[in-house]
């Protein structure tokens, strides 16, 4: 086992009791995955009741894809993330990911808080830089191997969040959740290929709800998205689009009704399902 492996696993197999809000939180968790099957509504379900057990701005989420023969990786982010941190975040086969797995399957399959500050490899230091820039100091990372075969991941997580510490038990929660995060990208991954692969006339309902909201949301509205996605508040957003917070805030209630959402993340979900974002492809 690596040094980085060896300090960075901890004591993921201790004990972990659950405060009052933690174990509501779990099962409100547990109970919502069922009705999870789309990329969008993943997105609502990492940023609800998750939240308050594995808090984090940034989820890469990796699955192997068989047709492809490799680990295909999607990044969820509530912060802005400059083009080249995706990418990073995003490359199975860049230089970030490979050491990252290879010290998760070096680590003998364990959760693991990396430090940031210690990816010193050559060839990663330079992304290390990238993440400290954002105020990533550490990456929480945990995965699924094939049984017998752990150099074989089937699914890969990596969460992070900017310069907030982890918790004690963060390792032993990402433990207990694991599988909830595994079997219900799996199912995403799973539906939308199903969906992709549909004949069009099988799926009609899914073109008429997409196309009039795509249609009815203007410039500015898809420029207020952004900045709702990257975390701004109403004044931030304000300040950089040059009008007044009152404006922000009639845009945002446009959108909901416009997308049929309840709350800004819902908003944000829907509009990245249907393409509205840049970047994005309707699902």
């Amino acid at each position: 086992m690596s040094t980085i492996a060896r300090e960075a696993s901890g004591q993921a197999t201790d004990g972990l009791i659950l405060g009052p809000d933690q174990a509501d939180a779990f099962v409100r968790t547990v109970e919502a995955g069922p009705a999870v099957r789309r990329r969008s509504q993943y997105f609502i379900w990492t940023q609800s009741q998750l939240q308050t057990l594995l808090p984090h701005q940034v989820l890469a989420c990796g699955a192997y894809v068989r047709q492809r023969r490799e680990v295909v990786f999607e990044v969820f982010h509530s912060i802005a993330l400059s083009p080249e941190l995706l990418r990073a975040l995003t490359d199975a086969q860049g230089p970030l990911l490979r050491f990252i797995v290879a010290t998760w399957v070096q680590g003998e399959g364990a959760p693991l808080l990396l430090p940031v500050a210690k990816l010193r490899d050559a060839c990663v230091a330079p992304v290390a830089a990238l993440l400290l820039s954002f105020g990533i100091e550490r990456l929480l990372v945990h995965g699924v191997a094939r049984p017998q075969r752990p150099a074989e991941v089937e699914c890969f997580f990596v969460l992070a969040n900017t310069g907030q510490p982890a918790l004690p038990e963060t390792l032993a929660m990402t433990e207990l959740l694991l599988p909830y995060l595994h079997w219900i990208w799996k199912r995403v991954m799973a539906t939308e290929r199903d969906l992709a692969q549909a004949p069009t006339s099988t799926v009609p309902a899914l073109k008429s709800a997409v196309s009039p909201a795509v249609k009815r949301v203007t410039d500015r509205e898809r420029q207020v998205l952004e900045w709702v996605r990257d975390g701004k508040s109403n004044h931030e957003i304000a300040q950089l689009l040059s009008i007044s917070p009152l404006t922000v805030k009639n845009h945002i209630q446009k959108i909901l009704r416009r997308l049929g959402s309840s709350n800004r993340t819902q908003a944000v979900a829907e509009a990245i399902a249907m393409g509205l974002l840049p970047g994005a492809t309707p699902r």
